[in-house]
C-alpha cells in the first residue's frame, strides 16, 4: 500500500467486504497512523457477507437491517451544497445502505430517515487528518426521495470526494479576508444585454455553502442616477463554480423574463460570503469592519 498519497478512497462494495477486512487486518494500523499524520480517507462498504468489519475503533455493523431512506443530519453541510449540482439532502435506495457505522467521535452526515441514530455516512477527525466512513450501496441504486433519475446521487458522491480532499485540517493561520477581484458586467458598464448573467471572481477559494442568493444579490434602481437601490430581484439563482473561485447569478433563473430595458442595477456580494477556512469577505480592509462588494451597471434596450 502506497501511503505517500495525500488522500485515499477505499471501496469495499457489497461482496468485497471480507477482502477489505483482510486488507485492514494487514494495513489498518499503518492506515490509521497515516490519517493521524494528516491523511484524508474515505472508506465505504455495503456488506453482503462476513460479520462486519472495523477500523480505528469504528465498526461497520451489517447484522442490523438495511436503510431504504436516508437524509442529511445537517443540510447546510458542504457535501449537500456543491460544487457538483444538482444535489439534494434526502435519498432512497433499495437499499441505500447495508449497514450502520458505530463508534466514538462520529459526526453523522447521513442517517436512516426513520431511525436517525442509524448512521450510514459519518466523519471524524483523528490527529491532523480526517476520515469519512460510509455503508452506502452504489449510486446507481439511489434516487432522490421526491424525484428521479439519480443524477443527484452521483453528484453527492462527487461532493463527498471534493469535501474530503479540500476541507481545511487542523488550526489555520490564514486570516486573510477574501475579496472580489473582478465582476461581469463591469462596474459602470452601460448597454448591457438584458439576458446577461452576473459573475463575481474571488481572490481565493470560497466555501460553496456560503455562496447563495442571500450573499450574492441584485437590486433594481429607481432611476439612472440613484444609488439607493432596494428593490431586490428575488427570482435569481446563484451557483458557485466547481473550483470555488467564482460565482454566477442568473437574474431570473428558469424564467424567460429578462432584466428591464435601459435600467440601472446594483449588484452586491455580502460579507456573508466566506473562504474555505471561514474568513468573511472584506472588500476594503482599510475601512473598519468587513465591507461588502457593490457595483452598478445599466442595461440596453435589447
Amino acid at each position: 500500500m502506497n501511503l505517500g498519497a495525500e488522500r485515499i478512497i477505499i471501496e469495499g462494495s457489497d461482496n468485497g467486504t471480507e477482502e477489505l477486512e483482510t486488507f485492514l487486518a494487514t494495513n489498518g494500523t499503518a492506515l490509521e497512523e497515516w490519517v493521524d499524520a494528516g491523511g484524508r480517507l474515505i472508506m465505504n462498504a455495503a456488506p453482503n457477507e462476513g460479520d462486519g468489519l472495523s477500523f480505528d475503533g469504528h465498526y461497520f455493523n451489517w447484522t442490523d437491517a438495511g436503510t431504504g431512506y436516508a437524509e442529511a443530519t445537517d443540510p447546510a453541510h458542504t457535501i449537500f451544497k456543491g460544487p457538483y449540482t444538482p444535489v439534494v439532502d434526502s435519498y432512497y435506495g433499495d437499499a441505500f445502505a447495508h449497514a450502520v457505522i458505530e463508534g466514538p467521535g462520529i459526526t453523522p452526515l447521513l442517517t436512516d430517515l426513520s431511525q436517525p441514530v442509524r448512521v450510514v455516512l459519518g466523519e471524524y477527525r483523528s490527529g491532523n487528518g480526517i476520515t469519512l466512513l460510509g455503508t452506502m450501496t452504489m449510486p446507481s441504486f439511489h434516487t432522490p426521495i421526491t424525484e428521479a433519475p439519480s443524477t443527484e446521487a452521483y453528484n453527492l458522491r462527487a461532493n463527498i470526494v471534493h469535501y474530503t480532499a479540500n476541507v481545511p485540517l487542523g488550526p489555520s493561520d490564514d486570516t486573510t479576508a477574501p475579496k472580489v477581484d473582478a465582476v461581469n458586467p463591469a462596474e459602470g458598464k452601460t448597454g448591457v444585454a438584458r439576458g446577461t448573467n452576473l459573475r463575481a471572481t474571488f481572490s481565493e477559494q470560497m466555501d460553496p455553502a456560503s455562496i447563495s442568493k442571500s450573499t450574492f444579490r441584485l437590486f433594481r434602481c429607481p432611476s439612472a442616477t440613484s444609488t439607493n437601490c432596494t428593490t431586490q430581484v428575488t427570482n435569481a439563482t446563484v451557483a458557485p463554480s466547481e473550483d470555488g473561485l467564482s460565482a454566477t447569478l442568473d437574474p431570473y433563473g428558469a424564467s424567460p423574463t429578462k432584466l428591464g430595458a435601459k435600467t440601472k442595477y446594483k449588484a452586491v456580494v455580502t460579507t456573508g460570503a466566506k473562504d474555505v477556512v471561514g474568513n468573511a469577505l472584506d472588500q476594503n480592509s482599510a475601512t473598519t469592519g468587513n465591507q461588502q462588494k457593490a457595483w452598478y451597471f445599466t442595461t440596453g434596450s435589447m
